[in-house]
């Protein structure tokens, strides 16, 4: 079974977010959202793959879009690393370092 780990800009991301929902849709729907949000990162991690190569920003990055989100992610032995998690209107390149 493959896990996830979050780099810090990705819980940052992750945290605002959160602090977003709970301001516009309120707190049980923020949990429910952070919650998708966790399922698709194990389902990222059993399916390295599943996200479109996007190398152009870093060598083997991938992308996956979830909702109104874009989880930019590495495959690594154990699952993967959640490199960020940028809403998809954002400029990518500029919140990738």
């Amino acid at each position: 079974m493959g896990d996830y780990k979050l780099s810090n800009a990705a819980k940052r991301d992750l945290s605002s977010i959160y602090e977003f929902g709970i301001e516009t849709f309120g707190i049980h729907q923020a949990r429910i959202y952070l919650n998708k949000l966790h399922k698709a990162f194990l389902i990222l991690a059993e399916n390295r793959e599943l996200g479109h190569d996007v190398s152009e920003f870093a060598e083997g990055l991938r992308r996956y879009i979830f909702d109104s989100h874009a989880i930019f992610y590495l495959p690594i032995d154990s699952g993967v690393f959640i490199v960020r998690v940028l809403g998809q209107q954002m400029d990518y390149k500029k919140h990738i370092k």
